[in-house]
């Protein structure tokens, strides 16, 4: 595993107040249809991803497709993106990344990597739990690997270049560079590589360049050596996900009828941009204390859990 990276926040925003939002009992409950496939392949899908009519929360539709030469393959919306997994504890799907690859007679190369435009999903949130205090459950970075390139990480939506980093080899082995990409708030990302001019930098020769997205939470060196060398194609990235249509829990329960967490065993949290803690982006639904299960769900957080197998999330 690589390594493991807490966040806790504490800030002095006095004009935020506790964003926790204990849900109601409603006349109206939303009822999951029975024929809602819950699985592809050997990945299970919960709501409010679905698949199918009536299965899923507007921005969580999922594509599972089967041939008959390979194994079922689960993506995100129209395909573009291929689920690997769905945790509901942390409101975190994971997607195989994209891996962008610059040959060695190129000069240079602009490629989208990922575009969440119009997408309840997010490379980087902060989940307000309490009064002023936050946490983060995605850890994604850039990397580049290859000799001698300038890696620009753009925003398509703005044309800005919002971070880049340079790799320079000095020996027979590949060097490489990562950028954080913890405190950028573009909802698309794009990559502009540029080879650096060999003859006047007395530089090694020109390699090949590969550049992808990965968690480093849950990305092992040899994880990121296997994509390099092109032995692996495992590498996750790892997207938060929000209910979009109120920016705020408190908005959000004014409509009892669309609110996400009309479960009575539910409680929802505020989802704020990491770039700026002001600006909240949405809402998720998790399980109160002591209870399990989908809090999107009318009746999915259930089962009393005794209070000495209680756990609280930092």
């Amino acid at each position: 595993m690589g390594l493991v990276e807490l966040l806790l926040l504490p800030l002095t925003l006095s004009s935020l107040g506790s964003t926790k939002v204990e849900s109601a009992s409603t006349e109206k409950h939303f009822a999951l249809p029975s024929n809602c496939p819950n699985r592809c392949g050997n990945i299970s899908i919960e709501y409010p991803f679905g698949i199918g009519h009536d299965c899923y929360r507007a921005g969580f539709n999922l594509t599972c497709t089967n041939h008959t030469d390979q194994p079922p393959r689960l993506s995100l919306g129209d395909g573009v993106l291929e689920v690997t997994r769905i945790d509901l504890d942390t409101g975190t799907v994971y997607v195989k990344t994209p891996v962008v690859t610059m040959g060695v007679d190129q000069e240079s190369i602009n490629v989208p990597l990922i575009d969440l435009q119009n997408w309840p999903y997010s490379f980087t949130s902060l989940e307000q739990e309490i009064q002023n205090f936050y946490t983060i459950d995605t850890y994604n970075r850039l990397y580049v690997s290859g000799c001698s390139v300038v890696a620009d990480l753009v925003d398509p939506t703005t044309n800005n270049t919002i971070g880049t980093c340079i790799t320079r080899c000095t020996s027979n082995d590949n060097s490489q560079c990562i950028l954080g990409l913890y405190y950028w708030n573009s909802t698309s990302l794009e990559v502009r590589l540029t080879r650096l001019n060999q003859n006047d930098l007395h530089l090694l020769d020109a390699s090949s360049i590969k550049v992808f997205v990965y968690d480093s939470y849950n990305t092992t060196k040899d994880d990121l050596q296997g994509i390099v060398k092109g032995e692996s194609s495992e590498v996750e990235t790892a997207l938060s996900w929000y209910i979009k249509d109120y920016p705020t829990c408190e908005e959000a329960k004014k409509n009892m009828e669309t609110f996400a967490c009309n479960n009575p065993n539910s409680d929802c949290y505020d989802l704020l941009n990491y770039a700026y803690t002001n600006y909240n982006i949405g809402y998720i639904c998790r399980c109160s204390l002591n209870y399990k299960g989908n809090p999107y769900l009318a009746n999915g957080c259930a089962g009393n859990i005794p209070p000495h197998l209680s756990f609280v999330r930092v």
